[in-house]
This record gives C-alpha cells, structure tokens and sequence, in this order.
C-alpha cells in the first residue's frame, strides 16, 4: 500500500511541478527547443505516460473492500459518474482542444468565464473528483478511497497554484471573478448563473 501511495503522490507532485511557472521557464531556458507548444505536448505525454504507471500500480496492489456494494450504493455511483462527465465535457467544451493538447500554441489573450465556468472556477477538478467517488461508492476498496482522499488533497494545493497563475495573467479580471464564481460547487439552484448571465455571456 505505500507502494501505491508514493506512485500517487509523485504522479500528482510531477504534475504540479512542471506547470508551475518558475519551472516551466527553467526548463525553456535550458531547453529552447521545447517552447510552445512543445512543451505542452511533452508535458501531456509526461503526465499520460506517469498517469498509466499509477494507474498499473494501483491496479498491482490488493486491498480490503470496505463494504458490499447494494443497489443504492450503485445507482448514486452511476449518478455522480454521469454528473462528473457531463461537467468534464462541459469544462472542455470551453477550451480549444488542439492548443490543449500541446498541437498549436495556448491563447491566453481573454480570461475563460463562459460555459459552465460561470457556475464554478474549477469544472476540471470537480468532474474528476465526481468521477472518483462515483467509483469508490461501486467498487469500495481501500485503495480506491485512498486515492480519492490523495485526489482531494492535490485538488487543494492545485487549485491555489493555479489562481495564483491566473492572477498573475489577469490581475483584477480574475479576482473580480474570483469574488463572484465559487471554485468547486455552484451556488443552490444555480442562482449564481442567472444573477452573473449579463456578466459573463457564454
């Protein structure tokens, strides 16, 4: 088990440092050649590559079942399954998937308000967290808590590095918006998205 634990914690902890700022311009002054976009795409199939290592680690590793999964437990799991891939397809509907992917260099002339990010800051990490508990509510081994306990944590310190970035990019645009849209769950009843729709046309 600490096996699998330390395949996660380096995986989430690579992942973070390559797109910190300070390293992401160390690297592109040592290495010219992996400006953008090429440093996207190397960083996406750095991640692919150490994600698909975690994910065999993790699969490798035996582990206790908490509980016997009923017919509640799957019917919530499927419901919070469908809900984090809607919100994952609806939070990458606001991005252009080619600049994503490292295929043509990133735009970050305009700050991205529109689309489900005038509900929350931070659609990605909700719909992956959505997904984790979706799947540790079906198939409830330990492992796959401890995962999702670890997911959550890095979704915490991940979060506060990007707003810092995004400061950085935007200033007052951004903390403006920051001060209107909550980062991970929408206000009840979606209030938030009428009261914000003159703002933040989609």
């Amino acid at each position: 088990m600490i096996l699998l634990l330390l395949a996660w914690f380096l995986f989430y902890f690579l992942h973070s440092l390559l797109a910190a700022t300070a390293v992401k311009a160390w690297l592109l002054h040592r290495l010219p050649a992996c400006r953008e976009p090429r440093y996207r795409l190397f960083y996406n199939l750095f991640a692919g590559s150490t994600l698909l290592a975690a994910l065999w680690v993790h699969r490798q590793t035996d582990s206790p079942l908490l509980y016997q999964p009923g017919t509640g437990h799957t019917v919530a799991a499927i419901c919070l399954l469908a809900a984090g891939a809607g919100v994952l397809l609806a939070a990458f509907r606001n991005f252009r998937l080619r600049s994503f992917a490292g295929l043509e260099r990133e735009d970050y002339s305009a700050l991205v308000t529109g689309g489900i990010h005038r509900l929350i800051r931070h659609p990605l990490y909700t719909g992956t967290a959505l997904l984790l508990l979706g799947w540790c509510l079906q198939d409830p081994l330990l492992k796959n808590f401890l995962l999702l306990a670890l997911t959550l944590l890095y979704i915490g310190v991940g979060s506060r590095l990007e707003e810092h970035k995004l400061l950085q990019l935007y200033g007052e645009a951004y903390r403006q918006y920051r001060q209107q849209v909550p980062a991970f769950l929408p206000h009840l009843f979606g209030l938030l998205l009428i009261l914000q729709a003159n703002q933040y046309p989609v």
